[in-house]
């Protein structure tokens, strides 16, 4: 039989009616007090038999007195999933500042002359900028690369002679990031890493429902050079639709494969698909705003480098990092992450030549050791948390979260976090709980990983900062999914008793 209760009634089950207890420390007298009966509820919840096979890992700390509250396996790695991006933000505004910015520098093979031509090349060097997207420019495309056109009218610039170069080997080597699964360069959360990124490096595709039902969806796809092949599978259905949309390109190809339903009455939905030759890409539209903008290319659009281009013309800024890290956190955005980890790493190592996500490593290790943060309980290796090879413990995720609330930088850090049932990819989780507009929390979703960690205020005015980590969990049945699992112990966060000099 299949459980059909609402996501907030189940989660309100889970937290309230605890399986039968698990044998626990009823022998000592701190048993008796409220906490101690706090957590042998809690391990009740976690030691239940669906959970026989899989792995928790749980450190709740509270930032009033630094008393733990409880642990559970808390020095165990487990995959953080994208609980990673929390180290990747702190590495970022600590070794930046909120105010850092992302330089792209503009050079010519020389100053323009009189009339405003350049007797060679212009290259565009990147540093990992992620900003010159649609969405950092008000949803229009058209200006996402505006900021490196201005750079070139401001230096008076009409024609160049030469070639318009993309100089992409700042973050040489990257594509994609290091311990990906093939299947996640087919989905737009996993387009591929290019020190020159033009919107995300994926393609935006809008589906609209048919005007009948049985029908194909309608597809609007935006100018492409390059055309793609789109294999329409979808299905406009009358009623509430059993499969999702979704939209994937198959690795190595131009085929696009959309699949899944949509209701006739439902609003368009927009899926994304990666792009490959990502810098190339860049590079192709911003001659195409250079001509829309009156300024001629006569040589050719490339990736490369250019011998020739020493002068600096000037330098687009990306928006501030404390506003990069909105974005990152908020939804969860895998480009942006990666970019800001790999870019973290070369700047931190200006002569790097390996690996640049290699120097994100190392950056990060630097910036823990030097924080008095246990490195030994922290492996990331790609800023993420795609890679199924991070590694991370719930405790060093808490004294992470507990060194940036003392921070110079922690309203940027805590205020870039998703609010329960408010924003981000907590938009539609705990809404009607008592944690909403409450917990602050970086989500991470894996096959097999789930995590929630970040901060709470219990209902005894207490600050707590938690991490969660849930593994290798396979729900049979009428089970909750890993989700609701851990949403219903964060739940459970809010009823810890005022009570936190407790053994």
């Amino acid at each position: 039989m299949t459980l059909r209760l609402p996501l907030l009634a189940l989660l309100t089950a889970l937290a309230a009616c605890p399986p039968p207890a698990f044998p626990g420390p009823a022998s000592t007298p701190a048993t008796h007090s409220a906490l101690a009966q706090w957590r042998l509820r809690v391990e009740n919840h976690i030691r239940h038999p669906r959970f026989q096979h899989a792995q928790w890992g749980i450190q709740v700390v509270s930032l009033q007195s630094g008393v733990i509250l409880f642990e559970h396996h808390a020095h165990q790695l487990l995959q953080p999933a994208s609980n990673a991006k929390l180290f990747t933000a702190a590495l970022a505004l600590h070794q930046w500042g909120p105010d850092g910015r992302i330089p792209t520098p503009v050079l010519g093979s020389m100053w323009p002359d009189a009339n405003g031509v350049i007797h060679g090349d212009v290259c565009i060097e990147g540093r990992g900028d992620p900003t010159f997207t649609a969405e950092t420019h008000g949803g229009n495309l058209d200006l996402a690369l505006q900021p490196l056109v201005t750079v070139l009218t401001q230096a008076g610039i009409r024609r160049i002679e030469g070639d318009l170069v993309g100089d992409d080997r700042f973050l040489a080597s990257l594509g994609y990031g290091t311990g990906w699964m093939w299947e996640d360069l087919e989905y737009g959360y996993g387009s591929p890493i290019s020190a020159l990124s033009f919107d995300d490096n994926s393609l935006a595709l809008c589906l609209a429902p048919a005007s009948e039902p049985g029908a194909p969806c309608q597809v609007t796809m935006p100018f492409l050079l390059r055309p793609l092949v789109v294999l329409n599978r979808t299905i406009t259905t009358r009623d509430r639709p059993r499969e999702a949309l979704s939209a994937r390109r198959r690795l190595g190809t131009d085929q696009v494969i959309l699949a899944g339903e949509l209701p006739m009455e439902a609003q368009a939905e927009t899926l994304r698909v990666p792009v490959d030759a990502p810098a190339l890409r860049f590079m192709e539209n911003l001659e195409s705003s250079l001509r829309r903008q009156g300024i001629q290319v006569e040589g050719r659009t490339r990736v490369g480098s250019s011998l020739t281009a020493t002068c600096l013309l000037g330098q687009a800024e990306s928006p501030p990092v404390k506003t990069i890290l909105r974005r990152m956190l908020k939804d969860s955005h895998n480009l942006t992450a990666s970019l800001l980890f790999a870019h973290t790493g070369r700047r931190a190592q200006p002569a790097w030549e390996g690996h640049p996500e290699a120097a994100g490593s190392l950056a990060l290790n630097q910036f823990l050791h030097d924080a008095g943060l246990p490195a030994v309980e922290v492996q990331i290796e790609e800023g993420s948390g795609l890679s199924r090879n991070n590694l991370a413990s719930p405790q060093a995720v808490v004294a992470l979260l507990s060194f940036m609330r003392q921070h110079a930088a922690a309203t940027n850090f805590i205020e870039s976090l998703p609010v329960a049932g408010v924003d981000g990819t907590l938009k539609e989780r705990f809404v009607g709980t008592r944690v909403q507009g409450n917990l602050r929390a970086k989500t991470g979703t894996l096959r097999w990983a789930q995590a929630l960690s970040g901060y709470v205020t219990s209902d005894a005015g207490e600050p707590l900062a938690f991490s969660i980590l849930l593994n290798r969990y396979q729900p049979a049945g009428s089970d909750p999914g890993a989700t609701e699992e851990v949403d219903a112990l964060a739940l459970m966060l809010c009823e810890i008793p005022a009570q936190t000099n407790d053994p």
